[in-house]
């Protein structure tokens, strides 16, 4: 039996709160068979919601809140034959996904209360993959998974298609491997977000008659060698990554508490490729990791609607792009008592569309915006720091006690979380950077063992 909840509630301004609250329960039961044949049943619910209260103007405060209802149901088998190992079951998740809910915040508020349509889905799979051990050194992996999904309402549609995967490992000897491998993919739940917004306030959409699934396929492949003795782990990897139907919406597009979103929102094709150089050290005083990554996303409009066509239809970049990526994690033991450890990250900042100038229309100023994502926010950086204190070596004693004090953000860099822009009475813009968490943290972790 499994259970977690958590709520959590910040606020960027005195007049804008959010809250995010999440609940998971489930059960499981594996029954390992005398033969070859092991079986495992498990269900659940979970659910996640997002909240806003905005009350920066009584008579216009308003409580936003979107829902994903989710509940599962999972039968997995596995069997060995021989060289085989096969594992094949069956997957149903039902949806209920509330796209949102408006009320008026206060007794000053004129805000009409409003709520749109609940979607309702079932998503059921069926799967049966292998791993088969062709010698000592070569072994493959592949497997196909029958995806469907059913949306029942506001619009009864269904979806069908399969997924594959296909990969194989070579070992030279026990230091030297080399993997490869390729699969595709379907998703039916879409995520719509808008980067230039000071509101995390993301919108999650279902597949219906107006949005197709989004389909594509990912190629990857890596060396790995183990050197120095086994004490240091060297890889290397890459990949290629292709999209079709990835939801991008318009310029000037209404995200939220929008009932006909299909209508603003565009279908795209997208491409990713990457490269992870990474180095592992597994034994002595010192160990830790290091990784660098460098990788790029794109997108494509995959219609054209003339001058409307985002970024006039070439490629831009996705909201996700960040082309390097730096960690370092590590811990240095003093004795078999004190240690330090530490953690740094790196890694460019995200792109963002923001304004570039303005014009007039209709008699009134409007904003000109740069080219979708034609921007970023600065580069992030973050460094953690903390003193460990573990249990001695007292086998007869009946509990053991360990402390960890550290603090998050040694630097209190105030690395961005979003840029948003606001204009006065007249023609004057200012832009502004939020940070969440932009100072010091320290906290205290006391474990204990029994």
């Amino acid at each position: 039996l499994f259970g977690y909840t958590s709520h959590d509630r910040f606020a960027f301004t005195a007049d804008t709160t959010f809250y995010y609250d999440n609940l998971n329960v489930a059960a499981k039961w594996r029954h390992e068979g005398g033969g070859i044949t092991s079986f495992s049943l498990s269900a659940g619910y979970d659910r996640y919601s997002n909240t806003l209260k905005d009350y920066v103007n009584a008579t216009e405060a308003y409580k936003l809140r979107t829902v994903i209802n989710q509940v599962f149901l999972r039968a997995r088998f596995a069997s060995k034959i021989g060289r085989h190992g096969l594992s094949y079951g069956l997957d149903v998740t039902g949806y209920a996904l509330e796209g949102g809910s408006m009320r008026p915040y206060g007794e000053e508020s004129l805000v009409l209360s409003r709520d749109l349509d609940t979607e309702y889905a079932i998503q059921p799979s069926f799967y049966i993959g292998d791993e088969w051990q062709l010698t000592d050194r070569f072994s493959l992996d592949y497997g196909v998974r029958l995806s469907s999904f059913l949306a029942v309402e506001p619009e009864d549609k269904f979806f069908a298609g399969p997924e594959l995967r296909l990969s194989g490992k070579y070992s030279f000897g026990p230091n030297f491997s080399l993997k490869a491998g390729v699969n595709t993919m379907r998703q039916y739940i879409h995520l719509v977000t808008n980067t230039t917004s000071i509101s995390p306030m993301d919108t999650w959409k279902l597949s219906d008659p107006d949005i197709k699934p989004t389909d594509g396929m990912q190629a990857a492949g890596g060396a790995y060698w183990t050197v120095a003795g086994g004490k240091l782990d060297l890889s290397v990897e890459g990949y290629w990554k292709t999209t079709r139907n990835y939801m991008d919406y318009k310029s000037g597009a209404t995200l939220t508490m929008n009932e006909n979103l299909a209508e603003d929102l565009v279908r795209t094709r997208g491409k990713a490729y990457g490269v992870e150089l990474m180095a592992h050290k597994t034994v002595g005083k010192l160990s830790g990791w290091l990784s660098y990554t460098y990788s790029r996303s794109f997108l494509k409009e995959m219609e054209d609607r003339g001058i409307s066509t985002i970024n006039g239809g070439d490629w831009y970049r996705a909201s996700y792009d960040k082309p390097h990526d730096v960690k370092l994690s590590g811990v240095y033991a003093f004795t078999r008592r004190y240690s330090i450890s530490f953690n740094l990250n790196y890694s460019t900042g995200r792109p963002v569309t923001v304004p570039i100038g303005y014009f007039t229309y209709g008699g009134g100023y409007r904003l000109a915006y740069s080219d979708r994502n034609g921007y970023r926010i600065p580069d992030y950086f973050r460094l953690d720091l903390a003193i460990n204190i573990d249990p001695g070596h007292y086998l007869r004693k009946r509990t053991h006690m360990s402390f960890t004090v550290g603090c998050y953000n040694v630097t209190g860099r105030k690395n961005t979380y979003s840029v948003f822009y606001t204009t006065d009475e007249g023609r004057s813009l200012k832009g502004y950077k939020v940070s969440v968490f932009a100072s010091q943290i320290p906290y205290l972790n006391i474990n204990i063992l029994f």
